[in-house]
């Protein structure tokens, strides 16, 4: 997505999507400037990244990464339960990968995410919900499922503690076992 775009009620299921960096089932990437608006949306399935190009780049259940140049983006109202496998040492999460606003903010708020995140590491990380926030990045009420997703990080890093993260939760909504709260 890149300039003034909108993506809303829209629902993706048993989605099966493989990429390199910036891989998401709705979008690979939100870039650039002008105002983006993912809102009501659904999706399932999984997003794979099978192969590292040296670039650290996003991996996630919806979108693979966000970097906003100037201007917003607003993410309201999804919910992801697809599986996102890191296999090439990249930022990954359960809904998001990485996201940043060098100017203007992007949002993410009422948000939940249940899938698996898995991989392999190597230099890159994994995270229940979004794999990393820097600069703009605003995460707000919004959950992660610790049980499905093997994940008890909401999210991988926060660069230079520049991102906002108010009220993201994390628990086990489906599990009736193993079960415990876990602020992030």
């Amino acid at each position: 997505m890149s300039g003034a775009s909108t993506i809303k009620n829209v629902a993706i299921t048993n989605a099966d999507v493989s990429g390199t960096t910036k891989t998401g089932i709705i979008a690979g990437q939100i870039i650039g400037k002008g105002t983006k608006l993912v809102n009501n949306v659904y999706v399932s399935g999984k997003v794979a990244s099978n192969q590292f190009d040296g670039s650290y780049l996003g991996l996630g259940g919806l979108v693979g990464m966000i970097s906003l140049t100037s201007g917003s983006s607003t993410i309201s109202n999804v919910y992801s339960t697809a599986d996102v496998y890191n296999n090439a040492a990249q930022i990954a999460g359960g809904l998001i990968g990485k996201m940043s606003a060098s100017s203007g903010t992007a949002t993410v708020t009422g948000a939940y995410s249940s899938g698996l995140v898995t991989g392999s590491l190597g230099f890159g990380t994994n995270a229940g919900f979004i794999g990393g926030i820097a600069s703009g990045a605003v995460i707000a009420n919004s959950l992660w499922d610790t049980v499905t997703s093997n994940n008890l990080s909401g999210y991988g890093f926060n660069t230079g503690n520049a991102g906002s993260v108010t009220n993201l939760k994390g628990g086990c909504f489906g599990a009736t076992t193993g079960c415990s709260m876990q602020p992030n």
